[in-house]
């Protein structure tokens, strides 16, 4: 596919951004890292307009280096975005070196939030409680200015209600609980400072993968494991 862009970050920081080409090939030369640390993690998202936008966790440390350059080919499928699809940030698969060679492990990420149950309840209790009618009633459609302001005001008032909750339940500094499921194991630390609560997420599968996630209000995004350990260590 063509013009997909593409754009690799470390730390947050934007290192380089291109387009695919018109036979959908790209390539990006990345360092090879000596320590297993925040300096070997990358990201790579590709998006375009009309697709779900996808985003990979890459890591270029090699324990004891053989070579100079290692090549990988990365192999990338973009569904189409339909109106109702709100995308959250969140790594789909994970680039990292095993056994003399680099691998991709793909993660059961969800990509695609559908719209709230409570709001489509809603709507049919709107529609049930309308008196019943013989005559076709056309309804003005509202202005898109008035539809994105009320979205948007949807959309805080949940934040805020969040918010509410997790201050109401976690107390100022850091709390830690966890969750063992069959197939990995989750911690979750909530970290209150400055009357905000920001929730950080270590997942660790049993075939050794871990992912880290930090939800911030309505965003969510991948970082590293190290983020994930230096969260709450400056809330005193």
């Amino acid at each position: 596919m063509e013009g997909v862009v593409l754009e690799l970050k470390k730390g947050g920081k934007l290192m380089k951004s291109m387009s695919s080409s018109r036979s959908g090939k790209y390539e990006f030369v990345l360092e090879i890292s000596s320590t297993d640390d925040p300096d070997a993690e990358y990201e790579l998202s590709f998006s375009k307009t009309g697709l779900l936008s996808k985003n990979l966790e890459i890591n270029t440390y090699v324990p004891n280096p053989n070579s100079t350059a290692y090549a990988f080919r990365l192999d990338v499928n973009m569904a189409k975005k339909k109106k109702e699809d709100i995308v959250i940030n969140l790594a789909s698969g994970k680039v990292r070196w095993s056994e003399n060679k680099f691998i991709l492990d793909k993660i059961d990420a969800n990509v695609i939030q559908k719209v709230k149950e409570e709001e489509s309840k809603k709507k049919k209790t709107e529609e049930e409680a309308k008196p019943p009618t013989t005559s076709k009633v056309v309804e003005k459609e509202e202005p898109k200015k008035v539809v994105k302001a009320e979205k948007k005001a949807n959309e805080e008032k949940i934040v805020k209600q969040k918010q509410d909750s997790l201050l109401q339940k976690y107390s100022k500094g850091v709390s830690v609980e966890m969750f063992q499921e069959a197939n990995f194991k989750l911690i979750k630390k909530i970290v209150v400072k400055n009357g905000k609560a920001i929730v950080y997420y270590k997942k660790i599968w049993n075939w050794g993968g871990v992912y880290c996630f930090v939800e911030d209000l309505s965003m969510v995004r991948s970082i590293s494991e190290y983020a994930f350990d230096m969260a709450g260590t400056n809330t005193k």
